[in-house]
């Protein structure tokens, strides 16, 4: 462990332990990880220009604000618990992994590749290789390293987690889908477009043949259909792209409510679908739509608002709007900037927007 991380993860607190409270906080803690199904899963969906997620805690969206508060009390939670039952105890790398989660929610992904590889090893070590906790970490470490710009490490890493829950769980158990799922998504950062597509297809219909036709984990179903649109896009095909975001858009806002999180994602990759079909002003208009919803509801400096302002920027800058474009990469470089340095967003906005003023200097000589 990185004497970094270590300094973090074992920092002494200066305010006495209470010993009954710390216990309490840690049995919820582990009876909220074991009632709710979703929370040892992640149910990922993409954003364009970057791999982005959405995880639901209470049909809500965390600020990032609030992702770093949630950072910060998990880690002086974990303080007290390794005092408490010692480092190496099955439920310390529990609350461990949640929080290298909220480290990534708050925007440093480099910061929880380190965290989960260390206890991806903790893990190993202490309740075996094969663990449902160990492949929980498996599962997160590569949703890190594809947040982290790291796309080869997580479709590596995606694979043998896919291989170990399909061999000890089974191929039709929720998290063995879900592990196809992201590797699916892992294949489509790399530029492994058709093994995506592949992918996505097959969790789709191993989804449907599960379910049956009323589809009752309907959530689930709606991400994974949301997910093989995208690949559609990438790949060339925007019209197959296009038909299935729309009927997993209708769905959304019919089935969760238009300003649902997983909603305003749809809307987003629909005219993502549009862009890469070359309609352009549909892309417009619905990009505008998915930046105004965000603001409204998550806040201008959340990273979904971000990313929005970076896609209707970059939609006026393929239409050579340059003026409507540079504005709007300046606001969200700025944010980024001051908030996320080393995010890999902050990248893209920073070359689209080098990008930009090039073409426009370009154009007025």
């Amino acid at each position: 462990m990185s004497e970094e991380i270590e300094a973090v993860l074992r920092a002494e607190y200066s305010h006495e332990v209470d010993i009954e409270q710390a216990i309490r906080r840690l049995r919820e803690t582990n009876e909220r990880l074991r009632a709710d199904p979703t929370a040892d899963q992640r149910i990922l969906d993409v954003v364009e220009a970057v791999d982005d997620e959405t995880r639901l805690e209470d049909d809500r969206e965390m600020s990032a604000a609030d992702a770093a508060a949630e950072r910060d009390r998990f880690a002086e939670f974990l303080a007290d618990s390794e005092r408490l039952l010692g480092v190496d105890h099955p439920e310390v790398l529990i609350v461990r992994r949640d929080l290298a989660h909220w480290t990534r929610e708050a925007g440093d992904a480099i910061r929880a590749v380190v965290m989960l590889s260390d206890l991806l090893e903790d893990s190993e070590r202490v309740v075996g290789a094969d663990h449902p906790d160990t492949l929980a970490v498996q599962h997160d470490l590569g949703v890190a390293y594809r947040d982290a710009g790291m796309p080869d490490e997580a479709v590596s890493l995606d694979q043998r987690t896919l291989a170990n829950r399909e061999r000890i769980l089974g191929r039709d158990h929720e998290d063995t889908m879900l592990s196809r799922n992201e590797l699916g998504l892992a294949y489509w950062s790399a530029g492994m477009v058709d093994q995506a597509i592949s992918v996505h297809q097959q969790t789709l219909a191993d989804l449907e043949r599960i379910l049956g036709p009323e589809h009752p984990e309907i959530q689930t179903f709606l991400t994974f259909c949301n997910n093989l649109a995208i690949a559609y896009a990438q790949a060339g095909r925007p019209e197959e792209a296009i038909l299935l975001h729309k009927q997993t858009l209708e769905d959304r806002e019919r089935i969760l409510g238009r300003d649902h999180p997983d909603t305003m994602l749809s809307r987003n990759n629909l005219a993502y679908a549009y862009r890469m079909g070359g309609q352009i002003d549909e892309a417009i208009h619905l990009y505008k739509q998915a930046l105004d919803d965000r603001q409204r509801i998550l806040g201008d400096d959340h990273r979904d608002t971000l990313s929005s302002r970076n896609n209707l920027a970059f939609a006026y800058q393929i239409a050579e709007r340059f003026d409507m474009a540079i504005p709007l990469y300046e606001e969200a470089l700025a944010i980024c900037e001051h908030k996320m340095p080393d995010d890999q967003l902050t990248t893209i906005i920073r070359e689209n927007l080098k990008a930009t003023l090039g073409a426009r200097r370009k154009r007025r000589t």
